[in-house]
């Protein structure tokens, strides 16, 4: 992973165009340009891997550009679960609730993601209370999607 310096990566990536991801969406642009800003980005290559099975992350990441996929157990397995979306987010479940990686996570092709930390995380409520809640509910629509799909 080759991590990209903030103002570059917003040179490319602005904030309206973030504003349009789900994780990001409804967020205004002082909360959304301070999460980026304690964030990193990262540019992957294809074949990288985010996370491995077993892995207990201290952060999530959300997809801005390109092609990320889930896996159940070892990528060698090759038994997909889900290719992520761009504006989708993975580690964030695992974070909250202090569990394991399932599967390996890897870059289907190459991508762009928003590494946000526990840390920057559990600041938010101080920076902005409200629309911390927006950001909560973002990332709860997109657990759900992910788990109820398009039935």
């Amino acid at each position: 992973m080759k991590q990209i310096e903030t103002a570059d990566f917003l040179k490319q990536y602005d904030i309206p165009y973030l504003q349009e991801l789900s994780t990001f969406g409804a967020l205004n642009d002082s909360f959304l340009e301070h999460i980026v800003k304690h964030s990193e980005v990262f540019q992957l290559e294809r074949g990288e891997i985010l996370f491995t099975k077993d892995q207990m992350p201290d952060c999530f990441y959300t997809l801005v550009d390109g092609n990320i996929c889930l896996y159940k157990g070892s990528r060698l397995h090759n038994v997909k679960l889900q290719t992520l979306q761009v504006g989708e987010c993975v580690g964030f479940i695992s974070m909250l609730c202090m569990h394991a990686i399932r599967g390996d996570v890897v870059a289907e092709e190459d991508a762009i993601v928003v590494k946000t930390c526990n840390a920057v995380f559990a600041s938010l409520p101080e920076v902005d209370c409200e629309q911390f809640s927006i950001f909560l509910i973002n990332l709860a629509r997109n657990i759900g999607r992910a788990y109820i799909g398009d039935e």
